[in-house]
């Protein structure tokens, strides 16, 4: 019998968080499309030099938001104050903010220069000053010597840098980013995840992103916002959604989860002891729970496929028997496996390389799991427990 219902470290970083000041405050934002609600009763502080990301599936209402904040769409109610000034009644254009579109809407007649320096020309800022902000703004965003190619001569990578630019060299206070890096390649979107970090770290300017990319949320952001149906679900640092969801969405969200099914064999009302038995296996396990079960409830287990473990399990781990290898996919430094346990579960596993010296297609594994890093939620509210 193995211990599973620690006790866990607090689930959902505060919305309205008072360990530093708000400088973006959006309070109870609300927006419907034809009866369908894309926004609803939105909260959220974002702090000054924050690089935010607002995750989600197509659909989830992060675009809808990130319009909101800009101006382009009006709310149903609601508002967005930033540096401590309400936006309700300045139009986009007077904003401090700039947005850079997923398209990036790079002007295909203007060269690189003419690009960057489009805004500050509508200002009717004089030409040496122009030209002074704009030379920095390309040596800042590596488009050194590129200065007169037009957009038809220049890479994915480049355009990309041109339209940062653009919205940059006006110094807004807040940069808007809707799927910035979702045009670019595998490994340019890698590279470019990196030097956006150091561009926003240098200037130490609040970014929000907009992203569907959940390893590009967890790469870029100091915290994440996960939205769902148009509301938040958890909102926290990339670790803490990670390693602790609050329910079972986030849990299967980020990343890939395993689930067991489960179910509560009893519980002492004063100890708050509970005992649960893995349905897929003659596993038991145990430990506190301030969540109230009758006996024969239900409840989901979740494992990530780095914390199963292909070998017998010790005194602290949980064996879930022999595992046949129906196929791997190997990436050199790691490889992903499919397990079939005994009970027809199919598991997935991440594991180190030595596997494809050790093991073959058709081969039967020991299973276990590393309980430090086990999730158990409810299964009628998909609940976390603890």
């Amino acid at each position: 019998m193995s211990k599973l219902f620690s006790k866990s470290k607090s689930l959902n970083e505060s919305i309205n968080s008072k360990s530093r000041d708000a400088f973006i405050q959006i309070e109870g934002i609300s927006k419907t499309f034809n009866g369908t609600n894309a926004v609803k009763n939105v909260n959220l502080n974002i702090h000054k030099g924050e690089l935010f990301t607002i995750l989600g599936g197509s659909g989830c209402g992060k675009s809808t938001l990130l319009k909101i904040i800009a101006g382009l769409e009006i709310p149903d109610q609601g508002s967005v104050v930033i540096d401590g000034i309400d936006m309700s009644n300045i139009p986009a254009n007077e904003r401090p903010i700039n947005m850079m579109f997923q398209s990036y809407a790079v002007f295909p007649h203007m060269n690189v220069f003419q690009n960057i320096a489009y805004g500050l020309k509508k200002e009717n800022i004089p030409k040496s000053v122009i030209e002074d902000k704009v030379a920095a703004m390309i040596k800042l965003v590596q488009l050194d010597n590129l200065d007169n190619r037009m957009p038809n001569e220049l890479s994915g990578g480049q355009l990309q840098r041109v339209a940062l630019g653009r919205a940059l060299v006006k110094q807004p206070k807040v940069l808007l980013l809707d799927e910035p890096l979702a045009a670019l390649d595998k490994k340019l979107r890698e590279q470019t995840q990196f030097e956006l970090m150091n561009l926003q770290s240098e200037l130490n300017m609040t970014f929000i992103v907009v992203t569907h990319d959940q390893e590009e949320a967890m790469t870029l952001s100091s915290r994440i916002a996960l939205m769902n149906k148009g509301e938040f679900i958890q909102i926290g640092s990339p670790s803490q959604i990670y390693e602790t969801p609050i329910n079972r969405y986030p849990a299967d969200f980020f990343g890939s989860i395993n689930f067991f099914d489960g179910e509560i064999i009893s519980q002492d009302q004063k100890t708050k002891k509970t005992i649960a038995k893995l349905q897929s296996c003659n596993s038991f396990i145990y430990g506190q729970s301030n969540q109230q079960f009758d006996t024969k409830d239900a409840v989901i287990i979740g494992v990530r496929p780095e914390n199963i473990i292909l070998q017998d399990a010790d005194q602290s781990d949980l064996y879930l028997g022999l595992g046949t290898i129906q196929r791997h996919e190997d990436l050199g430094h790691e490889i992903i496996a499919q397990l079939m346990t005994e009970s027809g579960l199919l598991l997935t596993v991440r594991t180190d390389g030595k596997i494809r010296h050790q093991n073959s297609l058709g081969d039967k594994v020991p299973i276990s799991v590393s309980l430090n890093n086990v999730h158990a939620f409810s299964a009628e509210a998909g609940k976390r427990l603890t």
